[in-house]
């Protein structure tokens, strides 16, 4: 079971394995993953994605950015759980 600290410092870990901010390597993506955790069972729209990572800026190309973030979050989560875990529920709408 994969278990998911969100108060103080963010970490998701099991049994051998940890995930941390330091291991992520940027803040944003650390960000959108516990967006995403927070609202797991929600569909969330790509507006509603750039209103919660991009608070007081905007992004010149938020599907591009988010696209991007996507496939390091996706790659970071491979390493750390290589085959117990499927991201194909981690993709952005192919439409804005």
């Amino acid at each position: 079971m994969i278990r998911v600290q969100l108060l103080g410092r963010f970490r998701m870990y099991d049994e051998t394995r940890c995930l941390n901010e330091e291991a992520i390597h940027s803040p944003m993506i650390t960000k959108l993953l516990v967006y995403m955790i927070c609202n797991k069972n929600h569909i969330v729209t790509l507006e509603q994605l750039t209103e919660a990572l991009w608070t007081d800026e905007k992004s010149e190309n938020p599907y591009g950015a988010l696209k991007n973030m996507m496939y390091r979050l996706r790659g970071t989560l491979r390493k750390v759980w290589p085959v117990t875990v499927s991201y194909t529920h981690l993709t952005l709408p192919t439409k804005l």
